[in-house]
This record gives C-alpha cells, sequence and structure tokens, in this order.
C-alpha cells in the first residue's frame, strides 16, 4: 500500500514538473509600441546552455520554420540568452556566424505593436524536430525537406563565407572523388552519455572505408574529427591520402561535454569557425559517412542532399548506468 502511494505521489510530482517547465518556457507576447502594427516578429531566443554550434543552428532553424508556418518574421537572438559565445561576443553570436533570415533585425523590434518572444525550448513543437532520426533510411524525405529549408534560410555571413572559403581552398584545392567521414570521439566515445546515440569506434569506421574503396573508387579521404587519437589512427592507415584541416583536437577529457572544456588560449570562437570549416568541406565532399550527430545533420543539410552515396551507422543510444 505504502509502495504505491509513493509511486501515485511521485508520477504526481512528474507531472507537476513537466507542466511547470511547459509554463515557465513557454511562448511570451508583448507589445512595445505602435510600429509595424501589419508585422508579427517572432524572437527566436532559447538558452543553449550545453549546445555545441550546429545543434543550435538545427534548433534555430526548427523555430524559423515555425514562423514561417505561422506568418511570423523570425529575428534570431542569442545575445540575450545563455550559450557558449556570450562571453567572447559582445554582439549577437549569431550574427557573427550568418545572417537573420529576412532583412529585418532587433533593432526593428524595439517599437514594434506586436512581438512573440518563442518558448525556450529546442524545438517549437514536436513535428518541428530536426533529430538524428532523420539520419535513418525510412526518414530520407524529411531530411531531404529540411535541407531545402536549411539552404532557403541560413545564410552565411561574408567574413565567415570567406573563412570558410580560404580553409577549404587549402586543403581541397583542386582534389575530387573525395568521401567525407565524420568520426566523433572524446565526450562521446569517453562519457558516452546516457540517451545519446552510439557512435562507431574508429576501427569501425576505417573496416567500412575499406570496404568501400573498390565500390566507390574515391581518391582522397577528408577526415572530420576533434579527437587526435583518431586523427593519429587514420594517418596511420591512410597516409598521404588523408586529408584534415590544422584544428586544435583533444584527447580523453575530462569534463561531460566538449562544449565545457576550458580551451584556454584557443577562444570558443576560432574553434566553432574551424568545426564549421570542417562541415563545409565535408558538404562538399563527393561521399559522406559518420555516426548519427548534429555535425553530421549539419553536413548533410549544407550539401542540399547533393552526395552521391551516403551512409550513417544507426547504433542505438548509449544506456543510462546504474548509479549504485
Amino acid at each position: 500500500m505504502v509502495k504505491n502511494l509513493s509511486i501515485i505521489f511521485q508520477k504526481i510530482k512528474n507531472r507537476f514538473q513537466y507542466y511547470s517547465y511547459l509554463y515557465k518556457t513557454r511562448e511570451k507576447h508583448l507589445s512595445l509600441g505602435n510600429e509595424n502594427p501589419n508585422i508579427t516578429f517572432y524572437i527566436i531566443k532559447i538558452d543553449f546552455r550545453m549546445a555545441g554550434l550546429f545543434a543550435i543552428v538545427k534548433s534555430i532553424l526548427s523555430h524559423i520554420q515555425y514562423a514561417i508556418d505561422k506568418e511570423y518574421i523570425p529575428i534570431i537572438d542569442m545575445k540575450n540568452s545563455q550559450n557558449c559565445f556570450n562571453e567572447e561576443l559582445s554582439e549577437n553570436p549569431w550574427e557573427f556566424f550568418f545572417k537573420q533570415p529576412t532583412h529585418y533585425t532587433l533593432e526593428d523590434v524595439k517599437k514594434s505593436k506586436n512581438i512573440i518572444v518563442s518558448c525556450n525550448r529546442q524545438v517549437p513543437q514536436l513535428q518541428y524536430a530536426i533529430g538524428v532520426s532523420l539520419l535513418q533510411n525510412n526518414n530520407q524525405y524529411k531530411l531531404d525537406n529540411w535541407a531545402k529549408i536549411y539552404k532557403e534560410h541560413i545564410k552565411i555571413n561574408d567574413n565567415t563565407k570567406k573563412y570558410l572559403s580560404t580553409t577549404y581552398n587549402s586543403i581541397i584545392e583542386n582534389r575530387k572523388n573525395i568521401l567525407g567521414v565524420l568520426c566523433r570521439g572524446t565526450d562521446y566515445l569517453d562519457k558516452q552519455p546516457a540517451g545519446h546515440p552510439i557512435q562507431p569506434t574508429p576501427e569501425t569506421v576505417i573496416k567500412k572505408i575499406l570496404s568501400l574503396k573498390e565500390t566507390l573508387n574515391f581518391e582522397w579521404i577528408y577526415l572530420a574529427t576533434e579527437d587526435i587519437r583518431i586523427l593519429d589512427l587514420f594517418k596511420k592507415q591512410f597516409g598521404n591520402q588523408l586529408l584534415y584541416i590544422n584544428q586544435l583536437r583533444f584527447g580523453q577529457i575530462e569534463c561531460e561535454y566538449l562544449c565545457d572544456y576550458n580551451y584556454k588560449e584557443n577562444s570558443k570562437i576560432k574553434m566553432n569557425l574551424d568545426y564549421l570549416s570542417s562541415l563545409y568541406i565535408l558538404s562538399k565532399c563527393d561521399f559522406l559517412i559518420g555516426g548519427r550527430t548534429a555535425g553530421t545533420i549539419g553536413a548533410y543539410l549544407m550539401s542540399a542532399n547533393k552526395f552521391k552515396y551516403t551512409f550513417f551507422w544507426d547504433l542505438g543510444t548509449y544506456p543510462h548506468k546504474n548509479i549504485k
């Protein structure tokens, strides 16, 4: 009897916490003046405490599409929300990397009549989620559709475009027939965070590459990884056939997530520019293989479905660890 009551109380508590969360993170309607009376602005303002750059991008993309479906004007505000860039940038971090989806900016909102501040959640509604499940074969249509939406609404700004182009030209030059490989390590392989997609081991990835050599007839391998141990293993296996960018890489880390790492001499801005460059190069490759991560989705969205061949490991998710 006591056990049953305990279960009932726990369910009530969980339900209360859930609805309390929905209420605290709900959309908010504001009016700051009488300007733009025929427009409803949708301010995308979300706390991204633990998210990397492309996890942020795909979340914002889901909110952009939600706003468009509602006939709102989306404006992205990362200046007044929590994210890993706030300490280094006084400007709106989104505008450091990208353009706003339309010609409107936060300045246009200051005296506007109709304003909606987005819910403080990764996706506005479940149907707008851009999750790693899209990398499963039965979701190809949805993935391709998001690639079209990405191409239309996510615009890299001129400074970032120049950085990406310079990096691309220094690595790829005139090379063709390139297999792009995304191989995550560090916080994924070492920490195996519960509920996150299981990543293939580098040995598994290398075995797959060798098996694809005859059928795809690629000449080069471009490796995107943040793990120095994986890079060294690939260098040993593929030698001069391997391409990669010069970036800060890690071995085993003590923190739970890579975004928590203290970069010391290397800023998070530089790290994320290099990360974006690596995804950009992946998106230009002829073929793509990788584990299910936000970065893999990023490379696919940026490519606009132009790969001749793709393969994504679907290995389930890391289990929750039993606490003794």
